[in-house]
């Protein structure tokens, strides 16, 4: 009501400024201008919403999935860090077990595509894969690789995603699977 009244318009006009629905006109942006005490320019420039989101620095592994590395154990104070917004991690956001692989491969290119980045929980003690998983795993001598992860009671089984035939699904009996390791689950891609 006081704006309207010091600069001499409707309140309906002021609202719709506000609303974005019409735009001071030059004598109205003069009042405006002495009104806030700031320059006409200030009024007229259109300056872009800077969108600030909350985010976090999560350890980014050295080396890609598929990228046949045998020397895999790091401290986190080895690795370089990215920032990520905890928008896109929701729930695992801050999580002192999550680390970042970029995916080298078309594998699982039907729901993760070459060269994407996921978020693994990694190394986690209280978790055990259940069938739907994709997880981050490596064969001993053989580097990292991703899949989904698939209990068929006595064996394990590691499935593509992939629209290239050329991958096919790793089997491994769970009694004799001491050359699996699965590193952890993925939970963001």
């Amino acid at each position: 009501i006081e704006l309207s009244e010091k600069i001499g318009v409707s309140q309906s006009t002021v609202g719709k400024w506000l609303l974005e629905k019409s735009v001071p006109r030059m004598g109205a942006i003069e009042k405006l201008a002495d009104y806030f005490n700031v320059n006409k320019s200030d009024i007229l420039e259109i300056k872009p919403k800077v969108l600030e989101l909350p985010a976090q620095s999560y350890p980014l592994w050295p080396f890609t999935t598929g990228a046949g590395v045998n020397d895999y154990e790091f401290s986190s104070d080895d690795l370089e860090s990215i920032s990520i917004p905890d928008q896109f991690l929701g729930k695992y956001a801050g999580r002192k077990d999550i680390i970042i692989f970029e995916v080298n491969g078309e594998s699982m290119n039907k729901i993760i595509p070459n060269h994407s980045f996921v978020a693994v929980e990694y190394k986690n003690i209280d978790y055990c894969p259940q069938t739907g998983d994709v997880v981050v795993f490596r064969i001993l001598g053989d580097g990292l690789g991703i899949k989904r992860y698939i209990d068929m009671y006595d064996e394990i089984m590691l499935k593509p995603e992939s629209t290239d035939p050329i991958y096919t699904e790793l089997r491994f009996n769970k009694n004799s699977a001491d050359d699996l390791e699965i590193l952890g689950k993925v939970v963001m891609y």
